[in-house]
């Protein structure tokens, strides 16, 4: 029987996950059902081998609820004032304590208490955190994150997440503590169990970021984004299975290609506007222009999907994740596009001129992998645009002629900058850029003061119309390594009243 399972499980999910599972422990080939729990878990078993193995026949164990801790002091003792939300006035009563741009989707979602049963979690001394103290260093459990957390469990069973205060500027924000209440302290789980009446079905053994146990199966998925799950063949919404047909459709990130129809379709969540996490909508428009009067037809490339236009690459995926953009007709975004997009290697736009209209643009940052940014034909940076590019080598800004304020910095692979066209810059431009060894400003007459900060590898500044004195003061500061690594990272600015103490 065990070889059997071993078989089937090869022909499902490839000879290498099948291989893990028997060096690992050869007792998961007994659980029930194991094929249809594992279906959609990928071709890498490794990051679910513990869990699987918490799942063989033996490991199960049903709780007595009478041995549970009333929830609300369990979680007082925990530190932790918890509303239970049966409304959407409590469901909401949080939202004070998030900035704008990290709000939840559950904010958005005026009937999502009646779907989940809702926890929430508020440390005393939560509202005067010191939200700025954190900028730029934020990580998913950390003492401003935890400081306020959601537990959300699906009313229809097999579904848990607990939600932190970041929300999406964090990797995974749905699943903090890797989803398990027994890490907020000892007993909740079970505590939660008792007040709503049924086994959450939560395993002792977590499940590593990047998979959803969606009613007792695993699913991996590259993307979460507005409350929907992105895997490559398939996406999960409200807590339904949606699966495409492999034959004529395509997955890349939250577009559904469908070839047959030569149709692009934006696959939308509970309309959540997470600044963060806006690209695919904001590109959903350039990419119908692009596609208008051509042909999509897809091929295969090694690992990746080529999804072309008349036989001319437009997008590349991996897995299901886009990797690769190239448009040639688009002029303009009247929004920003591309920030904290994790697997996007490539990107060209060849007649893009303008891009966002608001004061917090940020367009092309924080994107861990991009290598390539190709834009032309842009004439202004916004504000907050292309920093955080850590393995950035190739960019082309040749008809730019203003930076706005906070652009080019952090930029990891990047030798030299050339900005011909180039006429304006603002403060806190073109700084903390480790391997920057040349910036070229010809038709610059004017450098404002915090500019060029922390590059510590710079030993040319090539700007013939700037005030030679002006320009030698300058050099001098901005070459010097000591006053160089002076400069601080900037914090958000122009915020409400509303949110004014999360930044004091």
């Amino acid at each position: 029987m065990t070889k059997s399972m071993y078989e089937i499980i090869k022909y499902q999910n490839g000879e290498a996950f099948a291989k893990a599972i028997r060096s690992f422990d050869s007792g998961i080939f007994e659980i029930p059902n194991l094929p249809r729990i594992v279906r959609y878990a990928g071709r890498e078993a490794y990051p679910i081998l513990p869990y699987l193995a918490s799942l063989k026949p033996k490991a199960i164990e049903k709780y007595d609820f009478k041995k549970a801790e009333d929830v609300f002091k369990l979680a007082q003792q925990a530190g932790y004032k918890l509303i239970y939300a049966d409304s959407l006035e409590k469901q909401n009563s949080i939202r004070h304590l998030f900035l704008p741009q990290e709000e939840l989707c559950t904010f958005r979602d005026s009937r999502r208490f009646e779907r989940y049963h809702i926890f929430h979690l508020v440390k005393e001394g939560a509202k005067t955190l010191n939200r700025a103290d954190f900028y730029g260093k934020e990580t998913r459990e950390d003492e401003y994150a935890t400081s306020v957390l959601s537990i959300q469990v699906a009313k229809e069973g097999g579904f848990i997440k607990i939600c932190n205060r970041y929300n999406h500027t964090v990797q995974n924000p749905d699943n903090t503590f890797y989803s398990n209440p027994e890490k907020i302290i000892k007993g909740l789980t079970l505590a939660i169990e008792k007040f709503i009446g049924y086994s959450i079905g939560n395993a002792e053994v977590a499940i590593e970021d990047g998979f959803l146990n969606l009613n007792g199966c695993l699913y991996r998925y590259h993307l979460e984004e507005d409350d929907v799950y992105y895997g490559e063949d398939f996406y999960i919404k409200k807590q339904e299975l949606f699966l495409i047909n492999k034959d004529y459709q395509t997955l890349v990130d939250c577009f559904l290609i469908d070839f047959r129809k030569n149709k692009i379709t934006l696959i939308q969540g509970t309309g959540c506007t997470n600044f963060f996490q806006l690209t695919n909508q904001n590109i959903f428009p350039l990419l119908e222009e692009e596609i208008k009067d051509g042909k999509l037809t897809k091929r295969k490339e090694g690992d990746l999907t080529v999804v072309c236009l008349d036989n001319r690459p437009i997008l590349k995926a991996r897995a299901g994740a886009l990797v690769y953009i190239h448009l040639t007709k688009p002029t303009r975004s009247t929004e920003s596009i591309f920030s904290s997009h994790e697997w996007i290697e490539e990107i060209y736009f060849d007649n893009l001129t303008a891009i966002g209209n608001t004061f917090f643009d940020h367009a092309f940052t924080c994107c861990p992998n991009l290598k390539v940014l190709h834009l032309p034909k842009l004439e202004c940076l916004q504000n907050n645009s292309v920093v955080h590019l850590p393995m950035l080598q190739k960019l082309d800004l040749s008809s730019v002629q203003e930076l706005c304020y906070g652009c080019l910095n952090y930029l990891g692979r990047i030798s030299q900058i050339e900005l011909p066209k180039c006429e304006m810059l603002n403060v806190f431009t073109l700084s903390n850029n480790m391997m920057l060894r040349k910036v070229s400003l010809p038709k610059v007459k004017k450098l404002p003061e915090n500019i060029l900060f922390a590059n510590p590898l710079l030993k040319e500044i090539e700007a013939p119309l700037v005030n030679q004195e002006e320009l030698t003061e300058l050099k001098l500061k901005v070459l010097d390594k000591k006053l160089g690594r002076k400069i601080t990272s900037n914090r958000p600015l122009n915020v409400s009243k509303t949110y004014s103490h999360l930044y004091e």
